[in-house]
C-alpha cells in the first residue's frame, strides 16, 4: 500500500502551518500596534478620538488582513527552495505552473483547513464583529469569503516570487546562507509592520481632524469627495503632465524645423494616455521611406520598476525595502501591445526609475533603444535624441 504521508508530505504540511503561524503572529503585531496597545505607546488610539466607533477597530483589521497575509505568503514562497527548484526551464512553460504542483496543493489545504477550523478573531479580519451571526454562518462566511481571497493572494505572491527569483541580488543578501536570510526576512517583516503601525495611532486623529475641517469648509459631502478626489490627481500627475508636455514641445519644434529629416504626424491621445492606455498608436514618424508608429506610455510614480513580459504584458512593481529586502510590494499589471505600421516604438514619458524584461528565468535591465519583443523601448529624451541624429534604425 502506497504510503500516503512521506517525510517530504509532513515537511510541506508543517511549513505551510508555520506560515499560517506567521500570518497570525504578524496580524496580531500589527492590529496591536494600530491601537496603541503596547507599551511603548502611553496613549491607546481611544484616547485620541474624542470617541471611538464601534466599526473602527474592525475596520483596521479587515485593512491589515490582506496585507499581512499577502506578506506572510510571499516570503515563504520565495525563501521555498523546492518550487524554486523544480521551476520549469521551459520559456513556454505555463504561467502558473505552481499550482499544478502537489507542493502548493498541500499549502493551499493547509492554510484553508486552518482558516477554517480556528476560532473566531483568529485571522478573520474582524468582519463578525460588524456582523454578529449564527456559528455556522460564520463557517459559510469563511468558506465563501476567505477562501477565494487567501487563494489568490497565495497565487500572487508565488508570481512575487519568481520575479524575485530572476531579479540578480544585492550583495548584501549574496553572501548570506539561506536560511539566515529567512530568519532576517522574518524579523524584518515583523519590525517593519510594527514600528508602520505603530504610528498609526497617531496619523488617524490627524487625518480624521484634517477631514472634519475640510468637510466643514467645502460644502455638502459629494464636492468634498470631488475636491478630495482631484487634489489627489493633481498631486499623482501634475509631474506627469510637466514632462509629457515638455516631450511633445520639444518633439513638435523638431518637427517644423526647415531642416527637419522626418515628418510627424498629428499626435493623439496625447494626454488621455496618461490616465487611459489605449491599444493604438499615438502618432507616427516617417524618416525617407520607413514609418514607425510610436505609442505613448506613462509611469507617474517616479520610484517604480516596469517589467516588460515577452508577449505584450508586465506588471508596474512598487516595493517597501530594508537592506535589499523587499517587505511588501504592489504589483499593477500592464499591457504594451499595440496596432500600427511600419516598426513600433514605445516611448515612456514620464519613465519610472527602473524599466526590466522578465521571462521565465531571467530578467535584465533596460536602456533607451532595447527590444522587447517586437517593440523597442525609449525615454523621452533619449526618443528625440535619435531622432535628432536620425539614428532610429538603429
Amino acid at each position: 500500500m502506497k504510503q500516503i504521508l512521506t517525510s517530504d508530505r509532513l515537511k510541506r504540511i508543517g511549513r505551510s502551518a508555520l506560515l499560517y503561524a506567521f500570518f497570525l503572529l504578524l496580524y496580531w503585531i500589527s492590529y496591536e500596534a494600530a491601537l496603541g496597545r503596547f507599551s511603548l505607546l502611553e496613549d491607546s488610539i481611544d484616547t485620541f478620538f474624542p470617541y471611538v466607533p464601534v466599526w473602527l477597530p474592525p475596520f483596521i483589521q479587515i485593512l491589515i488582513l490582506p496585507a499581512t497575509f499577502y506578506s506572510a505568503a510571499r516570503l515563504f514562497a520565495i525563501h521555498d527552495p523546492i518550487m524554486k527548484k523544480n521551476r520549469p526551464a521551459e520559456e513556454d512553460a505555463p504561467a502558473n505552473w505552481f499550482v499544478r504542483t502537489e507542493e502548493f496543493r498541500l499549502e493551499m489545504a493547509v492554510i484553508l483547513l486552518l482558516s477554517l477550523l480556528l476560532p473566531t478573531g483568529w485571522g478573520d479580519g474582524g468582519i463578525f464583529t460588524l456582523i454578529p451571526m449564527h456559528f455556522l454562518l460564520r463557517k459559510l462566511c469563511r468558506i465563501l469569503l476567505f477562501s477565494p481571497l487567501l487563494i489568490v493572494i497565495t497565487i500572487h505572491a508565488h508570481h512575487c516570487a519568481e520575479i524575485v527569483w530572476d531579479t540578480p541580488q544585492k550583495r548584501f543578501w549574496q553572501k548570506t546562507p539561506p536560511a539566515l536570510q529567512f530568519a532576517k526576512s522574518v524579523l524584518l517583516t515583523l519590525g517593519a509592520y510594527f514600528v508602520g503601525f505603530m504610528f498609526l495611532p497617531v496619523v488617524l486623529p490627524a487625518i480624521h481632524s484634517a477631514l472634519y475641517l475640510l468637510a466643514q469648509v467645502v460644502w455638502g459631502f459629494r464636492y468634498f469627495i470631488l475636491v478630495g478626489f482631484t487634489a489627489l490627481l493633481l498631486f499623482l500627475y501634475t509631474r506627469a503632465w510637466r514632462i509629457r508636455r515638455r516631450f511633445l514641445k520639444d518633439l513638435k519644434k523638431m518637427a517644423q524645423d526647415r531642416k527637419s529629416h522626418f515628418h510627424l504626424s498629428p499626435v493623439k491621445r496625447a494626454w488621455t494616455s496618461l490616465f487611459f492606455p489605449s491599444h493604438r498608436a499615438n502618432f507616427t514618424v516617417r524618416v525617407r521611406d520607413k514609418v514607425y508608429s510610436v505609442r505613448l506610455m506613462a509611469d507617474p510614480l517616479r520610484y517604480r520598476t516596469m517589467y516588460f513580459g515577452p508577449e505584450g504584458a508586465g506588471i508596474k512593481h512598487s516595493s517597501l525595502s530594508l537592506r535589499g529586502m523587499e517587505i511588501f510590494n504592489i504589483d499593477i499589471p500592464f499591457t504594451y501591445d499595440f496596432e500600427g505600421e511600419g516598426e513600433k516604438l514605445i516611448v515612456l514619458s514620464p519613465v519610472p526609475k527602473f524599466i526590466r524584461s522578465v521571462s521565465k528565468n531571467h530578467t535584465a535591465d533596460l536602456d533607451t533603444g532595447d527590444r522587447v519583443g517586437e517593440y523597442r523601448l525609449f525615454n523621452g529624451s533619449g526618443f528625440l535624441g535619435m531622432l535628432e541624429r536620425d539614428c532610429l534604425e538603429r
